[in-house]
């Protein structure tokens, strides 16, 4: 049955001297391999396909004739002995595939003298890399010689390292190339897609039932290393062009590289000081800018619109994490670190701003105050309490938010009253009721200054009239006694808020 099955099925195809191809049967079993079969790389592998089902549906046949034998001599036998079909495969992996050029029988863990084994891996391994260049190939040939090694227990030992070593390299030039061409946009896309493909492909070509580890489990590790981790810091997360795509509101492609940098091990943690260094360079450029032209002798409205760039770039930064980073915990803490370090870099200053533009927003008649209603004018409040949890030295805001409502109160110039209470509110829930006490003691002594003046407009001028004689003079001298102490007190309130106030 050996001779049988090694006679009719180890061919191989030589060239003679001229340059014609001649076939040579290897019925000798010792018999030198001069040269493999001459031709193309999909030519080889459907000859050993050809070759792998002829033999496989032969040694069933043999199997077959001898199956008696097979069931029972070959289990009862001392020592165990190989059954028919394992034999077959045996054969064909030591006299055929594994074949030595020198003719004698191959070895399972020598992977450099094999040269039928050696055409067969490069062809396939040609065959694929040409499919990742877009070129078409024959899916089912690639798969089948891909099974035959499977079946013959060489494919870990013989194709899957060569065909690792060769990916790495491959993706290695291509991650250098893609890198250098496109934009990162561009760059984001094709490793996604790289990576679809690959596993796609390796269902389609490589065996796993054989396998306790799938090929695609070190195949995706390999292309996350080369096109990943490789270019994190270069090209994923390069200053430049991670910035660009953070000022350009790029949530997609900023989403794509989250769920790309989060399949390494650092590449979260990577990203999050990107991001950081990113939100803290931008703010504190920000600042020093806004902060040098207001020294410099700018209007309010260099004041309001820094607070609004402030306010904005803190927006958008918060759309990242929460649209493109998944509101990430971790994210979320790296992007107010950097924010704490950036508005606190001009001591005092960003406090003063804050006050004065809350100032803007509340006081009457002006320009920023008449754009917005009362909804608007809350929402604008809640943004500005984001940034006054960021700044140290809050006694700082105290004391010009002091001042500037001292003086809305005197000169009545509040937008409204609710949304001076509502401000209080909200730095009593940030700060506590000692912070705001004195503010709210401004609000209980203009409501008592009002109270007085009330009493003293709606007090009856003409009762001394009213009354005759001497008795209704009289009564209108101690009534007008009674109006000069009343103005007197009311003076004397205006006379103690106006002192406040200086």
């Amino acid at each position: 049955a050996t001779a049988a099955i090694t006679t009719t099925t180890t061919t191989t195809t030589t060239a003679d001297s001229s340059g014609a191809a001649a076939v040579a049967t290897a019925g000798d079993a010792d018999a030198p391999v001069t040269q493999p079969f001459i031709g193309s790389d999909d030519e080889w592998l459907a000859f050993m396909a050809t070759t792998w089902q002829e033999y496989c549906e032969q040694s069933l046949f043999i199997r077959n004739i001898f199956l008696h034998l097979d069931r029972t001599h070959v289990l009862n036998a001392t020592p165990p002995l190989r059954n028919i079909w394992q034999l077959s495969l045996d054969l064909f992996r030591d006299f055929v595939l594994l074949r030595r050029a020198d003719g004698s029988s191959g070895s399972t863990t020598n992977t450099t003298t094999a040269v039928v084994e050696r055409r067969a891996r490069e062809a396939v391994i040609g065959g694929i890399e040409r499919a990742r260049n877009g070129e078409r190939v024959d899916a089912a040939l690639l798969a089948a010689v891909v099974r035959m090694y499977a079946s013959l227990h060489v494919y870990t030992s013989h194709f899957e390292p060569a065909f690792l070593a060769t990916t790495s390299r491959y993706y290695q030039r291509e991650a250098e190339r893609v890198s250098r061409k496109y934009e990162l946009p561009d760059y984001v896309s094709r490793v996604e897609r790289r990576l679809q493909e690959e596993v796609a492909r390796a269902a389609h070509y490589l065996d796993y039932a054989t396998q306790a580890r799938p090929t695609r489990v070190p195949l995706t590790a390999l292309l996350e290393t080369r096109l990943i981790a490789e270019k994190l810091d270069d090209t994923i997360l390069h200053p430049a062009r991670f910035g660009a795509m953070v000022s350009g509101q790029r949530l997609e492609v900023l989403k794509k590289i989250y769920q790309l940098v989060g399949r390494v091990t650092r590449g979260r943690a990577a990203l999050r000081v990107a991001f950081g260094q990113y939100a803290e360079n931008t703010t504190t450029a920000m600042v020093t800018a806004g902060c040098d032209a207001i020294s410099g002798g700018a209007s309010d409205i260099a004041t309001s619109t820094l607070v609004d760039e402030l306010l904005l770039l803190k927006q958008q930064l918060d759309d990242v994490v929460a649209t493109s980073f998944k509101g990430e915990r971790n994210a979320n803490y790296a992007l107010r670190d950097a924010l704490e370090r950036s508005l606190n870099s001009r001591a005092n200053r960003v406090q003063q701003l804050l006050a004065k533009f809350v100032d803007g927003k509340m006081r009457s008649g002006t320009a920023a105050s008449r754009r917005l209603n009362e909804s608007e004018l809350e929402d604008v409040l809640d943004n500005v309490m984001e940034l006054f949890r960021l700044v140290q030295g809050k006694d700082i805001f105290e004391a010009f938010y002091k001042k500037d409502l001292a003086r809305r109160l005197l000169l009545n110039k509040s937008v409204s009253r609710d949304a001076e209470h509502s401000m209080l509110a909200k730095l009593k829930v940030e700060c506590g009721g000692q912070f705001t006490g004195k503010l709210e003691g401004m609000f209980k002594d203009m409501a008592l200054s009002e109270e007085m003046m009330d009493k003293f407009l709606s007090m009856d001028d003409g009762g001394g009239a009213a009354g005759g004689g001497s008795g209704g003079g009289a009564s209108g001298a101690a009534t007008g006694g009674d109006d000069d102490e009343q103005s007197a007190s009311a003076s004397g309130a205006a006379a103690a808020a106006a002192a406040a106030v200086a």
